[in-house]
């Protein structure tokens, strides 16, 4: 090999690791607003695990069931939302509406929720 072919050798090693180096650095650059939802969606998980403590509390200590049925029964729900998480992932991923994907089931849900619970204020006043 001459002197030409090593010099372009050289400056082509060179280029590969500029492109490499840039290439790094895309994944690395985080706005501040990122990192601050990232954390605020492990806060929301630490909160739900500490709420999920205190229901196997309460329903050991204050009601009194068994601690294999609690667990049994906590166990199955996360089942439950492990399974049915990506068929609603998989449904809110196939909607192309005029609102977004996401923005017509959340507004259902409301909507429905807030039916329900007007019924059933209704029904109990009607009743009294």
């Amino acid at each position: 090999m001459d002197v030409s072919q090593e010099t372009n050798q050289t400056v082509a090693d060179t280029k590969t690791e500029a492109v490499a180096v840039e290439e790094k650095r895309h994944f690395n650059r985080a706005k501040v607003w990122q990192i601050a939802f990232f954390a605020a969606n492990n806060t929301a998980t630490n909160a739900y695990m500490f709420l999920m403590m205190n229901v196997a509390y309460f329903a050991t200590g204050i009601v009194g069931l068994g601690t294999v049925l609690v667990s049994t029964i906590i166990t199955a729900s996360r089942i439950f939302d492990g399974v049915t998480d990506p068929i609603i992932g998989m449904w809110i991923d196939k909607t192309n509406g005029k609102y977004g994907k996401f923005r017509p089931f959340s507004g259902g849900w409301v909507y429905l929720n807030d039916y329900r619970y007007d019924s059933d204020v209704l029904y109990k006043s009607a009743r009294s």
